[in-house]
């Protein structure tokens, strides 16, 4: 079973979905395959949602209102030899704590649209 929670579900807000496949069903070519694939990894990858998002506060907190964290200070901090691949991960968990109000995501010091990211992002409470 593959499962994201990261799925709108008619007006339920990330309701999420399920693939159920066995080894005799799964879809191995075309384009449900390449669904399935990025179904799989994108769950695999989210399954780190939890740790990112507290240590996240976490620093921010400890930082106060008048500092910031980079988003690549988190990934390091988790995933220290292959921190790179977690950026869009701890990016992705600060803009879902942007939206609930949780936490801040500026450049140079000023909030920023979350929906039109260009450049280096800063964190902050």
């Amino acid at each position: 079973m593959v499962t994201s929670t990261n799925w709108d579900n008619g007006s339920i807000k990330d309701g999420g979905a399920a693939t159920w496949c066995s080894g005799t069903n799964a879809p191995t070519t075309g384009p449900m395959f390449i669904v399935f694939l990025q179904t799989y990894l994108r769950s695999i990858r989210m399954q780190h949602y939890e740790k990112i998002a507290e240590t996240i506060l976490s620093t921010a907190i400890d930082r106060g209102a008048e500092k910031s964290t980079c988003p690549s200070e988190i990934a390091r901090k988790l995933f220290p030899d292959d921190w790179r691949k977690y950026m869009k991960d701890v990016l992705g968990v600060a803009i879902d704590l942007h939206k609930k109000g949780s936490v801040m995501i500026t450049q140079k010091g000023v909030p920023v649209d979350v929906h039109d990211i260009k450049g280096p992002v800063r964190i902050r409470i």
